[in-house]
């Protein structure tokens, strides 16, 4: 039988649903919630490392609904403008400043298409092609036109293994099937799941000497031999040197569907949603 086991385990939450999370620099993360009702967005900024808020509640404008996060850095927040509520198309880019809590500028002409290692690229659509340029994250300015041999370069850029964007995706869950995962690591989910009425994959991931999955499972009804249509989302921590569960949680007690990606890893530190208003992290031990 799998022994618990004590852990670091921060939480973090403000006004509004938890909308989006983007990986900034090491051991930060920005996000956006919003409050659906009044119609508002929120920025935040954790240091995961210990779960302390370096931005929270911070309201960007008035009329901020319809802004959304694109890309974070080491000291920026770059967002972008909807053109129209029914027609959610990017428009523009805004730089955020992080530390002096302002925003830096806007440009409306361009939209983003990548950043790395603290260099910005936008994208512009014209009538027969789309072009791509390098700006100045200080100002929003070009610096450099792409031609088209460089526009593909940085295109395999963008998901080569020297991208910052292909190191998050592997940090991210995948679906797990009996075939093609180790039986050390399968009898550990299967135990866990065994009688229960599951929907959709079981999601998982290894780093290093721990086992993270989640699966969705139909919630029982007053009558203990029926089910609800409604899902129930739990996330499972096991250290697989020491065969210890170390947490187990429901993360989403009333879910209509089984939406994929619910945990990740950055920098050493599981991150999850819990109901959609809260934020937490385990760090793990290295």
């Amino acid at each position: 039988m799998l022994k618990k086991s004590s852990l670091n385990i921060w939480k973090f939450s403000q006004n509004g649903y938890i909308w989006r999370i983007v990986n900034a620099d090491k051991n930060l993360i920005a996000g956006e919630t919003r409050d659906l009702e009044k119609k508002h967005m929120f920025l935040f900024v954790l240091d995961i490392s210990n779960g302390k808020p370096i931005l929270k509640n911070y309201k960007f404008e008035e009329k901020d609904y319809w802004i959304t996060i694109e890309y974070a850095d080491f000291n920026r927040i770059y967002m972008h403008r909807y053109e129209n509520p029914e027609l959610p198309y990017n428009s523009g880019i805004i730089a955020f400043d992080i530390k002096e809590k302002k925003s830096l500028w806007e440009n409306k002409e361009y939209q983003f298409y990548f950043a790395d290692k603290g260099i910005l690229y936008a994208s512009k659509q014209f009538f027969e092609e789309i072009k791509t340029y390098k700006l100045n994250p200080d100002n929003g300015e070009i610096i450099q036109e792409l031609t088209y041999e460089e526009s593909l370069i940085l295109n395999e850029l963008k998901y080569s293994n020297k991208s910052e964007i292909k190191n998050e995706i592997e940090n991210y869950p995948s679906f797990y099937q009996k075939t093609d995962t180790n039986n050390e690591i399968g009898k550990f989910i299967e135990d866990e799941i065994y009688s229960k009425n599951i929907k959709g994959n079981v999601e998982f991931l290894i780093k290093d000497n721990y086992l993270i999955f989640n699966y969705y499972q139909f919630k029982k009804s007053n009558n203990l031999n029926k089910y609800q249509h409604i899902l129930e989302n739990t996330i499972c921590l096991i250290d697989l040197q020491r065969e210890r569960i170390l947490h187990r949680e429901i993360i989403n007690s009333k879910s209509n569907h089984n939406v994929p990606d619910s945990f990740y890893i950055k920098d050493n530190v599981l991150i999850y949603l819990v109901e959609r208003k809260e934020i937490k992290g385990i760090i793990l031990k290295e």
